[in-house]
């Protein structure tokens, strides 16, 4: 069995042309769990990376 992962680092700015993209990370954040979000290092600013992606043309 074989299976990728795809994987791609981009300023946030870079998701104000992608709003589908913004759309889905942010849906993706507030899904996963909170040990993921400590983990990751997000939990910090996990407020502040939704309040930006639910702005109007980001997300």
């Amino acid at each position: 069995m074989l299976f990728t992962i795809r994987v791609q680092q981009v300023p946030f700015s870079a998701l104000t042309e992608h709003r589908e993209v913004a759309a889905a990370l942010a849906d993706r954040i507030e899904a996963q769990p909170r040990e993921l979000t400590v983990m990751n290092g997000l939990a910090p600013h996990r407020t502040a990376v939704l309040d930006w992606l639910a702005q109007p043309g980001y997300g």
